[in-house]
């Protein structure tokens, strides 16, 4: 998967032994155990048998942490501006790349968990292009 990322690499995206907020495997008798300790507290715990719902997990959380690390460089550019909806085409970009039909049902939860964002902005935010990064916000599409 982190081929399918420029510049990631494996340990990028899943840890084997635990580092404070940072997710980690452990493989116990056939059972995946996804796993994140904050501050020594285990804070998430998910097991399943199933290699594909790993590695979804595992997509889940890559494709935030890739957008949350977007949203931090454009706060440069926008510093009080509401970035949720580029954060959201990156999410989706990022687990296009790793898996469209990942993708796809990211994109149909949207509605769900993000009742007030409109899903033709989200498909048409210009992730590429500052300049039109900056039409978007002024016009408050952010």
């Amino acid at each position: 998967m982190a081929a399918k990322l420029d510049g990631w690499k494996a340990r990028d995206m899943i840890a084997f032994s635990s580092h404070d907020g940072q997710p980690y495997v452990v493989v116990d008798d056939g059972v995946f155990h996804w796993a994140v300790r904050e501050r020594g507290l285990l804070s998430e715990h998910r097991t399943t048998e199933s290699l594909e719902e790993l590695l979804h997990w595992v997509a889940l959380d890559t494709a935030r942490g890739a957008a949350f690390g977007w949203e931090l460089q454009m706060r440069q550019h926008f510093p009080h501006q509401d970035l949720g909806i580029g954060r959201l085409a990156k999410q989706l970009e990022v687990l296009d790349r790793l898996n469209p039909q990942w993708a796809a049902e990211f994109r149909a939860g949207i509605a769900d968990n993000e009742p007030e964002v409109r899903l033709e902005h989200v498909d048409a935010y210009p992730l590429n292009s500052l300049t039109e990064q900056t039409v978007w916000v002024e016009q408050g599409w952010g």
